[in-house]
């Protein structure tokens, strides 16, 4: 709670990392739980290895151990446990390799380490070197990805979309999945 040392009472996101810390996301910061006492990371001014947004959607724990979080309005977050430093992925409006937005509503690794992020411009992935969208040039029905999770037996993605249900990507091509 407040009183020990959480920034709000307000949780938008957690996660138990394999070390044992629970990261809780915020709309005043991220939170880091060691079993005694809180560690409030926010973000600082003219700090770009701070976070940069406040406002925590999401987070999870990386197969490397990086904690990724994602942010309204400030794009994704790469934190770095060893230095305790953020890495920022935002949108850049002339960079096509740049993320695709910088309001991330859910984020998650599959079994190869890249790393899957819904936005409200598309569902994007990112391999450790670039940044790919899969909008509705490609055959999504709807650009606000809320969800997208690996569907390893059928080696597929299945997306949840605002409005539009259900999607699902294989090999790269997406199409609408009926119920």
């Amino acid at each position: 709670s407040i009183e020990h040392g959480l920034p709000q009472s307000s949780a938008k996101a957690i996660l138990q990392d394999r070390l044992g810390f629970i990261w809780v996301g915020m709309e005043e910061g991220l939170a880091r739980y060691d079993g005694y006492e809180f560690k409030v990371f926010k973000k600082k001014l003219n700090d770009t290895q701070s976070i940069s947004n406040n406002y925590v959607t999401n987070t999870i724990e990386g197969k490397n151990g990086y904690i990724w979080v994602g942010t309204r309005a400030g794009g994704l977050n790469r934190f770095n446990p060893a230095t305790e430093k953020f890495t920022r992925y935002q949108y850049q409006e002339n960079n096509h390799n740049s993320i695709s937005s910088n309001n991330i509503h859910a984020i998650a690794q599959d079994d190869a380490g890249n790393i899957w992020i819904g936005t409200d411009d598309g569902l994007v992935k990112y391999n450790g070197q670039e940044f790919v969208v899969f909008g509705s040039d490609k055959g999504l029905k709807s650009n606000f990805v809320i969800d997208v999770i690996e569907d390893t037996v059928n080696e597929q993605y299945l997306i949840a979309t605002w409005g539009r249900g259900i999607h699902v990507l294989k090999n790269d091509s997406i199409f609408k999945k009926e119920s």
